[in-house]
């Protein structure tokens, strides 16, 4: 039986390019609903392709790095 005091695991979800896309968005849609599920979550992008970081990480309240 799961206690209401235990701990949800960290989730970290890795994209290769920041960048406007299909895979893009839905990292980040999958992102979205674990943080409202309540789970710690990191999204990290190997590099930042089109300049998006700090748009992208003013749309979520979840670390993007």
């Amino acid at each position: 039986m799961k206690s209401e005091n235990s701990v949800k695991p960290a989730v970290l979800f890795v994209g290769v390019q920041m960048a406007v896309g299909g895979a893009q968005n839905l990292l980040l849609s999958q992102a979205d609903w674990f943080h409202a599920q309540g789970y710690p979550v990191t999204a990290a992008f190997l590099y930042d392709r089109d300049g998006l970081s700090a748009e992208w990480q003013a749309q979520h309240t979840f670390p993007l790095v």
